[in-house]
């Protein structure tokens, strides 16, 4: 059977948790990985990872119509069938209002003329980077635009593509259970989930898990800040304890993680006896894959 990385895809239910803190920090401990940066709508791991940009790439995510105004006859069928009210009328012929265009395309689709021209939509920007930590693959969504989760889909990728020699890719997912969350959780090997001992963390954990097992992808759970309400980190470990997922970590609240955010070091860097933690956290989720 052909060798391939095993995948560790890093998420939360809610944003805030510090998934991204724990993926970074663990990105200084594991050998032999790709970094990726799967939080396409609001990435930062470029922030204190400080890339260097080898390679950029257009991600084009769908189309945009425009209305050729030589070609338009003034039928107003483009705009009978707008759900979007996009298409206007300008004196006797039509033109599209791009705000409000969903970019479905019912409008071309129905022009018997052809006076409605599709053009590819650029989405956003893909990159390969290298870092002081390893090769890095991150991607930045433009801000109102679609389609996170084939920008996601994308630089996985491109990453199984370019990167198959490497023994585990170490992924920074996004917050949440959408279309994103499901496309970078999708065919790995573990999803680590970052939770906190609050009650709004807790239900949010629950709801990725319930994810995760709908895709039939095994999971493992990070307690960060677990010494700030025990009574809350013992549910979390009797929760996880009834549906047989294994707590691979506990991370407690710390001046030194926030101290060494704020100069944008990892406590690798920044020496803290902390990163034995993260040690054992990476030995936990070795062992389970």
């Amino acid at each position: 059977m052909e060798n391939k990385p095993r995948e560790i895809v890093i998420v939360s239910g809610k944003g805030g948790t510090g998934k991204t803190t724990l993926a970074i920090n663990l990105s200084t401990i594991v050998k032999d990985k790709l970094i990726i940066d799967c939080d396409v709508d609001a990435p930062n791991m470029h922030i204190l990872l400080k890339p260097e940009i080898l390679r950029e790439e257009k991600f084009f995510g769908g189309y945009r119509y425009k209305i050729d105004g030589e070609k338009c006859v003034g039928c107003g069928v483009c705009y009978d069938v707008c759900n979007f009210d996009a298409v206007v009328k300008k004196e006797e012929k039509y033109e599209i209002n791009e705000i409000n265009c969903d970019y479905c395309g019912v409008c071309h689709h129905f022009c018997e003329y052809d006076a409605i021209e599709k053009e590819e939509r650029l989405s956003g920007y893909f990159y390969l980077s290298k870092t002081r930590f390893g090769d890095f693959l991150h991607a930045n969504l433009i801000p109102g635009e679609e389609n996170s989760g084939r920008l996601v889909a994308k630089i996985r990728a491109v990453g199984r593509k370019l990167f198959s020699d490497k023994k585990y890719f170490l992924i920074d997912g996004p917050p949440g259970i959408g279309c994103s969350v499901i496309s970078a959780i999708t065919g790995t090997d573990l999803v680590v989930v970052v939770c906190e001992p609050t009650v709004s963390s807790i239900h949010d954990l629950k709801r990725i898990l319930d994810l995760a097992s709908h895709f039939k992808i095994r999971s493992a759970v990070v307690i960060n800040k677990f010494n700030i309400n025990s009574s809350l980190t013992g549910e979390i470990e009797n929760f996880c304890g009834e549906r047989d997922i294994k707590v691979v970590g506990k991370i407690p609240f710390s001046p030194h993680i926030v101290e060494s955010l704020k100069i944008l070091k990892t406590l690798k860097e920044y020496g803290s006896d902390l990163l034995k933690n993260y040690e054992e956290i990476w030995y936990n989720i070795s062992s389970l894959i």
